[in-house]
């Protein structure tokens, strides 16, 4: 019994160590990067011209909300400092604003990668192919 206890610390500890390997190779870049390369057709460029126009839409779309999102969020802290500015002790004014997120940082970045997902799906439907190097217009597949 005591063998077979032993065997299944030992497979655990095994498998813990591949995952750590694997996340650390993941970690140092040793996967392999992917691009999505553009038509060669013309009808594929015209196509992939397409998905370009969408992209810059669809990112415009996040960096809009991303926008959005930050004033809120600035609105937010104005109205919780608003709130406690009548607080006269600064240590106990601090307090309040703290309690209430008046600390946060507001920074709110585009998320895009969904409109590079499609955009790079998009490409490959239109003829496009999927190639370990970069050459020039070529997409990063994340």
């Amino acid at each position: 019994m005591r063998v077979a206890t032993e065997g299944k610390l030992l497979v655990r500890q095994g498998t813990s160590t591949v995952f750590v390997v694997v996340a650390i190779l993941l970690l140092a870049g040793c996967a392999p990067q992917y691009y999505v390369e553009q038509p060669t057709s013309e009808a594929g460029r015209v196509c992939a011209a397409g998905c370009a126009q969408r992209h810059l839409q669809c990112a415009g779309q996040a960096r809009s909300m991303a926008e959005t999102a930050q004033q809120s969020c600035q609105a937010s802290k104005a109205r919780v400092i608003d709130k406690c500015s009548d607080i006269s002790d600064e240590k106990m004014r601090h307090r309040c604003e703290g309690a209430r997120g008046a600390g946060a940082y507001c920074a709110v970045a585009a998320d895009t990668r969904a409109c590079d997902a499609t955009r790079a799906q998009c490409v490959l439907d239109c003829g496009g192919s999927v190639s370990e190097t970069r050459s020039s217009g070529s997409l990063p597949v994340y």
